[in-house]
């Protein structure tokens, strides 16, 4: 029996803008995720090198990852295109050149389903010449605390 059925749709957003170096291995870290009920909307920002290549293989190689090619408007923009087309329960907001470990979709949907909560915050690998290296920058950067649920109403405390 297929498990994933049962488990609620996460739609991976990826804009894409010139990352040939890295998109092989971003592309890999997310398809072979252990959560698996997925759907990875690739949003080509009319990238100029490889880029556009490596998304069609992928494309043929997971029937998850759905392609959207546009004119150059930024990551915002891609990212919004993205939601447009977004099926999903979840929404995780992912980049070209980071890379996911093997169980993070499966415990950022865990968490969210036990606290019930709508948005999680969490580190990431990102390349840096060429080499992974492990940031939580954008918890420190807000002054979120780490492993903790914060209540709507405070919130708003830590980011403004």
């Amino acid at each position: 029996m297929d498990k994933s059925k049962n488990q609620p749709l996460v739609s991976v957003i990826m804009p894409i803008f010139n990352a040939d170096k890295y998109l092989n291995a971003s592309l890999q870290s997310v398809t072979c995720q252990t959560y698996k009920n997925l759907e990875i909307i690739c949003i080509n920002d009319e990238s100029t090198d490889n880029s556009i290549n490596i998304l069609e293989t992928w494309t043929k190689k997971d029937k998850r990852i759905k392609l959207i090619s546009q004119k150059n408007r930024g990551a915002g923009a891609a990212r919004n295109r993205g939601m447009e087309e977004a099926k999903g329960q979840y929404t995780l907001f992912f980049d070209a050149d980071d890379v996911l470990s093997k169980n993070m979709i499966c415990t950022l949907v865990n968490t969210a389903t036990i606290n019930d909560t709508d948005i999680i915050i969490y580190g990431y690998y990102k390349f840096s010449s060429w080499k992974k290296i492990y940031t939580n920058y954008s918890v420190k950067s807000f002054g979120i605390p780490l492993n903790k649920v914060i209540a709507p109403e405070t919130i708003s405390q830590c980011l403004f």
